[in-house]
């Protein structure tokens, strides 16, 4: 006869396995309250433009992806596919893709790379909203892998100004 002092270790244990989730890569994600990206002419003397620095801290290549939302909620998208040209710009980044539905811009970050995301409005237009910055690792042990700050780059009339805010409050996410 088992005695209950048995089953209730194994039945704990089986408990335990079973809702514990499978983490199969290291994540992580910040969001950026506010960025705006206008062109008043459609010439680059009279527009502002957002740009995300973001920094790879690990010790491997991440996977990062950038949604940017506007004022309704919608996806910021290009269809270019290409990291030089278009409304959706990044710099030192491999397998660049923007050709998707639910993200505006993704690729791969080296480590100790720093790359500079960016939204550019070749005509007169305007964008603004929030953004989101998600990062993934094959590697699970891997808890933080970014830190970064946003910009904006205003150019009007000749007069050249800045303004930034850090990403997670400075702190690598």
């Amino acid at each position: 006869m088992m005695s209950i002092s048995k089953v209730l270790p194994l039945g704990a244990f089986l408990a335990t396995t079973m809702t514990t989730p499978f983490v199969e890569a290291g994540s992580g994600s910040t969001i950026l309250s506010h960025y705006r990206s206008v062109s008043w002419s459609g010439n680059s003397s009279n527009q502002a433009d957002t740009e995300l620095h973001l920094s790879n801290i690990s010790a491997e290549t991440v996977t990062v992806t950038v949604t940017f939302f506007d004022d309704y909620g919608n996806v910021i998208s290009d269809s270019g596919n290409n990291s030089t040209m278009g409304k959706l710009r990044a710099s030192n980044v491999t397998n660049y893709s923007e050709n998707a539905t639910d993200y505006s811009t993704q690729f791969d970050l080296a480590a100790g790379n720093t790359t500079r995301v960016r939204i550019d409005l070749p005509n007169t237009s305007i964008t603004r909203g929030y953004a989101v910055v998600k990062w993934e690792s094959d590697n699970i042990q891997t808890n933080q892998a970014l830190v970064g700050h946003a910009m904006v780059y205003r150019n009007y009339s000749n007069n050249i100004g800045y303004y930034g805010v850090e990403l997670n409050n400075g702190a690598p996410f």
